[in-house]
């Protein structure tokens, strides 16, 4: 007589085919059943992430510790995590980190979806999170997110594709807290950056935001693209807005690299020429009488 299968049975059968088919990330309803998956966790086969909203297979013989392990998977964590509150994109400063090719898993990642009318924060270590925030009344459209007529394409992170707003909803809603967090991100964005209009008037038709866009307009300008800084402009002015006085705006002010070098090869590069810059004057400040250096060039990096 055949012996009846167990949960032990079931929960390596599970594993089996999940680590023969290289699927270790997922999300918590493709869990086999109650009892199989406490064996999982029993035997250290599984990985909880997400608050519990998705998991992680664990190799048998890792010395890693469970930070780590989500980690090394974070980008497919966060797919994983986007699929489940459908539509849904990497927004703010997240977005410009993707759009410049930055993989680092940052302390805060910001994601806008229409799943539900809430704002939800999941950890994924404790000091990664997540904050996944309600796109509200507004159309999907707008922002770009997937499924909508307007979806931007999805940024290639490590190697997993990850839906992400687009360029012009970003850069129109982007929060002052944000810029002051990476200014020399967003100057090494803006340098380069092309947004057809109708993508500018259709955001800024459902979002708008004068101090915002005057904010970012005086940003371009300074990175070198016054034609960004001048399609920005008449958006705010063909709607009837006014434009936002420097008080209003915050007098942020871009490293001198972008003031007064060329354009670097790349946002990437451009961001760390502009660190490279600030940490020489930190230095040469530090030393008494001593004068700054002179920007960095991307001919010099």
């Amino acid at each position: 007589m055949a012996r009846s299968s167990t949960p032990r049975d079931e929960a390596h059968a599970w594993a089996k085919v999940r680590a023969e088919t290289g699927q270790v990330v997922g999300r918590s309803a493709e869990l086999p059943s109650r009892r199989a998956t406490e064996v999982l966790r029993r035997e250290r086969l599984l990985v909880d992430a997400m608050d519990g909203a998705a998991w992680v297979l664990r190799s048998p013989d890792t010395t890693l510790d469970d930070d780590q392990i989500r980690l090394g998977v974070y980008w497919p964590l966060v797919r994983s995590l986007t699929e489940s509150y459908a539509p849904a994109g990497l927004d703010r400063i997240s977005a410009i980190r993707a759009f410049i090719g930055e993989a680092t898993p940052p302390a805060v990642l910001y994601i806008r979806h229409q799943r539900t009318g809430s704002e939800r924060t999941v950890s994924v270590t404790g000091r990664h999170r997540i904050v996944l925030a309600p796109l509200a009344d507004i159309p999907g459209a707008a922002a770009g997110l997937p499924g909508t007529a307007t979806a931007a394409d999805p940024v290639v992170l490590g190697d997993t594709s990850v839906p992400v707003v687009v360029p012009a909803w970003a850069l129109l809603t982007l929060p002052v807290g944000d810029l002051r967090s990476d200014l020399p991100l967003v100057g090494a964005w803006l340098q380069r950056l092309f947004v057809p209009g109708d993508e500018l008037r259709r955001v800024y038709d459902a979002m708008p935001r004068p101090v915002v866009a005057s904010r970012v307009a005086v940003l371009a300008e300074q990175a070198g693209n016054p034609r960004l800084a001048e399609q920005i402009r008449n958006v705010v002015r063909d709607r009837g807005d006014e434009l936002a006085t420097p008080s209003k705006t915050g007098r942020l002010v871009l490293p001198p690299v972008y003031r007064e070098g060329t354009a670097a090869s790349s946002p990437y590069v451009g961001r760390f020429i502009a660190q490279l810059t600030g940490y020489a004057t930190d230095l040469r400040k530090a030393r008494i009488g001593a004068s700054a250096p002179r920007p960095l060039t991307h001919e010099g990096v």
